[in-house]
């Protein structure tokens, strides 16, 4: 048994005094902070570092017991088990502790709009957490480490996508984990009130959870602190302490503790019944989610309104409204759903490499001006006014391409300006991209990172505008494999940019301008293997202007580079080149036709190279 003035029976003495002359083993706090280490506030302890036994190693065991109430009515606690024993004239101890914390006040809910509903991301949940700390205390100075584990459900994310609304700051709620160390030091002459300053680092985060786009809700950090601890007299603790890192930025607090029994001294044995130095709150992440609001569609008092978008995966369950949460099944709900201008269809990958998505009999048509038909893994951005232009990217697909059909007719109706595609892949459908009934000056549609393939069917071509004199632009396009023509534009005054793209095994012509005063411009592009012409005016007064681009291999009867052969028709090729052509290299059939070459190489045809057949017609090479 420890002798009559031992640690046991000094507890035994404190007990009593709790009993008879008032408490010694509790302490009472204020903490005030505007901005501590993962919470805001100010809270109030009430804590209790209790004696227990001491076992035969002559280590002392105790349960350190904290309550807390913040101002924000928030209650949290730790409650531990806590051993420490005299090594030498030294104190090490060893604690561990089960943290709770309610606190989940702290900042307010944001409601997050979506169609017919609304959603509310909290400003807070319930955490638990196991935590882990070591001191070692001598007359110089003190070690002290901590290990915090959060438990149970440790994050609520919400983003990039909410019901129908696109975020453009991503909601988090989360309970960090990691640990700090630290040392501290007495200071020299302060010794009557047992001044110390204490520097030390710390690393926090939770990798646990993952957004869409792989991004962990809270990446590691790591920060610095340091602490100024005093006792003014006999009973009463302060505590500074000041926080800086990448995450939290600058953060701090205040401690006044009144404590019944005694309180941190320099002495050594006084410092056995002293509670373990923590976070006692459990360090926390918040984020408010900001939905993104379109800075081009206002209300009727001009505020900009929030992006709607609209889901479609055809491996969800069945009966979706069209939110993230619960997407449409097909392409047709989604069209019916799209009717507002500005509306976003969102089509993600599902299982569309085995059921690939069949569009509607006629072709999905856009419901509005505006629009756009997004597959996911699309870097399309669009403009918001909290956070300028914002991806929609998900890094896990970006290398896949949401699969879409049509078999008996176009796959997409490019029908209304302002029409965005971006990231899709149509398969063995008649048409791959069609302009529908067409939309007029000075609307623009654009159409970016889509592959059009088919199985070599006769029927199956690439892209067909046939009824606008509107802006088409297309953009990293790329016909593979169809049985028919890659891009024809039939439309009188038809106007169209093909820039980064590529056509490869085309059966039938590459790029035919045949209605009246269309004009075609091809930049930066690849023509490989085409079956029939590659370029060809037929039009009346049509033009295509061809820079940058290469051709390689005509083949079959007919198939020759370049044919001017409308009335009026203009062909310019600029440095570009064209090999390997099975029939003539430039053909000006039509009247006052013309064919202008810029500094492009010409090799290997098999007919003639030059060919000016039409009344009028003009063929003109210059450095090429």
């Amino acid at each position: 048994m420890a002798p009559a003035g031992g640690v046991v029976n000094r507890a035994v003495a404190g007990f009593q005094d709790l009993n008879q002359n008032g408490p010694g083993v509790l302490y009472y706090g204020i903490n005030a902070a505007d901005r501590g280490l993962g919470y805001v506030g100010s809270y109030m302890t009430l804590g209790g570092f209790v004696p227990a036994f001491e076992d035969d190693l002559g280590g002392f065991w105790a349960a350190d017991l904290r309550g807390h109430l913040s101002e924000y009515g928030g209650f949290f606690s730790n409650v531990g088990a806590v051993r420490k024993q005299f090594i030498g004239g030294t104190l090490l101890g060893v604690g561990v502790y089960w943290d709770y914390d309610g606190d989940l006040n702290q900042y307010p809910d944001v409601v997050i709009p979506s169609s017919g509903s609304s959603y509310i991301f909290p400003g807070g949940q319930v955490y638990n957490q196991v935590g882990i700390s070591g001191e070692w205390l001598t007359d110089y100075g003190n070690l002290r480490s901590n290990g915090y584990i959060p438990v149970g459900t440790t994050a609520q994310l919400a983003g990039p996508f909410v019901g129908n609304s696109l975020l453009c700051v991503n909601g988090i709620n989360a309970a960090l984990g990691g640990a700090d160390l630290e040392v501290g030091a007495y200071i020299p002459g302060m010794a009557d009130w047992a001044g110390m300053v204490s520097v030390g680092g710390y690393a926090l985060g939770n990798t646990r959870y993952q957004f869409a786009d792989g991004a962990s809700a809270v990446p590691w950090f790591g920060g610095v602190y340091t602490r100024l601890d005093l006792t003014f007299v006999e009973n009463w603790d302060f505590s500074l302490q000041a926080n800086n890192d990448s995450y939290f930025d600058w953060t701090g607090f205040a401690r006044l503790t009144y404590r019944m029994g005694g309180s941190r001294r320099r002495n050594v044995p006084d410092q056995m019944e002293q509670p373990m130095m923590r976070n006692e709150h459990i360090v926390r992440a918040h984020q408010a989610p900001v939905v993104a609001t379109n800075p081009n569609n206002l209300d009727a008092n001009g505020n900009p309104l929030p992006w709607q978008i609209i889901h479609v995966d055809n491996s969800a369950a069945a009966g979706g409204n069209g939110t993230a949460e619960s997407p449409f099944l097909t392409l047709a709900a989604a069209e019916t759903a799209a009717v507002a201008a500005y509306d976003v269809v969102y089509v993600r990958v599902g299982d569309s490499y085995t059921n690939p998505y069949l569009t509607p009999a006629g072709g999905y048509s856009f419901g509005n001006v505006n629009q756009h038909l997004i597959g996911e893994g699309s870097t399309l951005q669009l403009p918001t006014v909290s956070c300028g232009n914002r991806s929609l990217v998900t890094t896990t697909q970006a290398n896949l391409y949401p699969q879409i059909t049509n078999p008996i007719g176009p796959a997409i109706n490019v029908d209304q300006a302002g029409a965005t595609v971006s990231h899709l892949q149509i398969r063995n459908s008649n048409f791959g991209i069609t302009d529908g009934g067409g939309f007029a000056l000075p609307g623009v549609a654009t159409i970016s990172d889509v592959i059009i393939s088919g199985g070599g069917g006769p029927f199956q071509r690439g892209v067909l505008i046939a009824n606008s004199d509107g802006k088409f632009n297309f953009d990293n396009v790329r016909l593979t494999n169809l049985g028919n023509d890659g891009f024809v534009v039939s439309a009188a005054d038809g106007d169209v940019t093909i820039t980064n793209s590529s056509l490869t095994d085309v059966a039938g012509t590459g790029v035919l301008a045949s209605g009246d005063d269309a004009v075609v411009a091809v930049k930066g592009t690849t023509f490989t293997r085409i079956g029939g012409t590659a370029l060809a005016a037929t039009g009346t007064n049509a033009t295509l202007d061809v820079s940058g681009t290469k051709i390689d291999t005509t083949q079959g009867a007919g198939a020759n580079g370049a044919v001017a052969s409308g009335t009026g028709s203009r062909v310019t090729l600029a440095d570009s080149s064209l090999a390997n052509v099975a029939g003539s290299a430039f053909i000006a059939s039509g009247t006052n036709s013309a064919i202008t070459i810029n500094r492009s190489t010409i090799t290997t045809t098999a007919g003639s190279g030059i060919v000016a057949s039409g009344t009028n017609a003009v063929v003109a090479a210059t450095g090429s």
